[in-house]
């Protein structure tokens, strides 16, 4: 599961199944697109697997400032991606303040882990159809929850 979360409310805001075995980076264009026809999204931060000059430059694109661990060896050499140079800048001149930003996506494995506590980790059906479809229900049944929770948590008061 490849997916975008809210840091407050670990809403999942897009989310696209995959093999286990798909390479990362390439799903974070269609999530923050999805994504931002809804949300106004500030920062966005991610693990290595969605590192690129392309990423980076596509969040701030969209108003997003990346922050997207780089490798040891990243340089800020930004060949054309001003976004790339400035957040290796940020990440080698200012770790502390960069890590700050980074670690909010820690979220984003609290969001896997209250999925799998509480509709399990293991998926019943064998076809992969099924089994992406599987995979989507938890989704959507974790975002009623969340949402659930923050109309409780907040009194906020809903008109249908």
């Amino acid at each position: 599961l490849h997916m975008i979360c809210g840091v407050k409310t670990n809403i999942i805001t897009a989310a696209y199944v995959t093999e286990g075995t798909a390479n990362d980076s390439p799903y974070f264009k269609p999530l923050m697109n999805d994504t931002v026809k809804i949300f106004k999204v500030e920062e966005i931060s991610a693990d290595a697997g969605y590192l690129s000059r392309e990423n980076c430059s596509h969040a701030k694109d969209l108003g997003a400032v990346p922050y997207i661990m780089p490798k040891k060896n990243s340089t800020t050499k930004s060949l054309g991606s001003t976004a790339w140079a400035k957040m290796v800048k940020d990440w080698k001149e200012n770790p502390e303040s960069f890590l700050k930003h980074y670690h909010k996506r820690s979220n984003a494995e609290s969001t896997f882990s209250m999925i799998k506590r509480k509709f399990g980790n293991t998926l019943k059906g064998k076809l992969d159809t099924t089994k992406e479809n599987e995979i989507m229900c938890k989704v959507v049944c974790h975002n009623t929850s969340v949402l659930v929770e923050a109309l409780l948590s907040y009194n906020i008061k809903t008109r249908f």
